[in-house]
């Protein structure tokens, strides 16, 4: 790996990622201890990395569109799209509250449906 082609910000991200291979890690952190960058440089560097990777408060959806889910459940591709990519941002707490909505959702439907299944083929007589 030729890491003296990485910005100190890259070197940095590869260092903090505590799943890619150790050899990898090591190689970094050799790279940007080389650099030798001023403490200044190194406290910009980590909040720039805090603000990208730490997400902050975890905050629920919004109340529309809760509500919206329980009206229309049926849209798979699309709400697959969608808490993809609140996974992907990391937001763990909207993605829950995503998926818990469609199931509430789904369940009022299917209750619907089956009272108004009962009550139109009561009415009929065999």
């Amino acid at each position: 790996m030729d890491a003296s082609k990485l910005t100190s910000q890259q070197l940095y991200d590869i260092i903090q990622h505590q799943q890619l291979d150790a050899n990898i890690r090591a190689a970094a952190n050799d790279e940007f201890t080389r650099r030798g960058l001023s403490i200044e440089e190194v406290q910009e560097i980590i909040a720039v990395h805090d603000s990208s990777f730490i997400s902050g408060k975890q905050e629920p959806l919004n109340i529309r569109y809760k509500v919206l889910l329980i009206l229309v459940p049926f849209f798979w591709v699309i709400h697959s799209i969608i808490s993809g990519y609140l996974l992907a941002k990391g937001e763990k707490r909207k993605w829950k509250d995503y998926w818990q909505f469609i199931m509430i959702g789904l369940v009022l439907w299917t209750i619907g449906l089956i009272i108004v299944a009962k009550l139109h083929f009561s009415d009929l007589t065999y």
